[in-house]
């Protein structure tokens, strides 16, 4: 059986740089292996409008994982 590829999105908290940060499920800046995942572009966007992150594009953004 094909293993199918499944995209998972991260909510940024900074710049994309190495050692980046973003947000985990409960609100706080973490390494990427502990950031929250969503499995929707869409999802991540309402996560972050729940929870008052704005997404500017540069400092908070959606990024695939």
């Amino acid at each position: 059986m094909k293993e199918k590829n499944i995209t998972k999105y991260v909510i940024a908290a900074q710049p994309e740089r190495r050692d980046s940060l973003y947000w985990s499920l409960e609100g706080e800046k973490v390494k990427k292996q502990f950031a929250a995942e969503f499995y929707g572009h869409n999802s991540a966007k309402e996560f972050a409008e729940e929870n008052g992150i704005n997404l500017d594009g540069v400092m908070n953004y959606i990024a695939v994982k």
